[in-house]
């Protein structure tokens, strides 16, 4: 980051609100000796139609989407521990709390062409939509849970 503003912006948007609204969907995985080695936070509700989201323009581009997978995540491993399962252990254990909360399914948004893209197509999410914003092009993926 080049400065702590900056830091702090990027912790508040894809951490902070999380952890501050929805702790209990706050996954944390260590690896040896009880380093953290990646994270997950998530939120069970729609992201288009919760205030706390209106921030993230892609989410209005993205309702019709957001409605039928509601459930989304934010995830980050350290970059000498992946490649390993830890990332999909922690999406399977916030899929196993959406599904058991009754959500139907769960979204991701990427860039178009990033590198996560065939880490999340391994773990069940599927192209649904794409959308260009300021010369950026996101994908919308889901992936059912019933």
């Amino acid at each position: 980051f080049s400065s702590t503003a900056e830091r702090t912006a990027f912790r508040e948007r894809w951490l902070g609100r999380y952890i501050d609204r929805w702790p209990h969907l706050a996954y944390v995985a260590l690896d040896e000796p009880a380093r953290v080695a990646g994270y997950l936070v998530g939120c069970l509700e729609n992201p288009a139609q919760t205030r706390l989201f209106q921030d993230i323009a892609y989410f209005k581009a993205f309702a019709r989407e957001c409605a039928r997978y509601p459930a989304h995540l934010h995830i980050n491993l350290r970059e000498d521990v992946r490649g390993r399962g830890i990332g999909s252990a922690l999406i399977e254990a916030f899929a196993q709390a959406a599904h058991a909360a009754g959500v139907p399914g769960l979204h991701i948004v990427t860039a178009q062409g990033a590198r996560n893209v065939s880490f999340y197509e391994r773990n069940g999410f599927r192209v649904l939509a794409a959308d260009t914003q300021l010369g950026i092009t996101r994908i919308f993926m889901g992936r059912d849970l019933h």
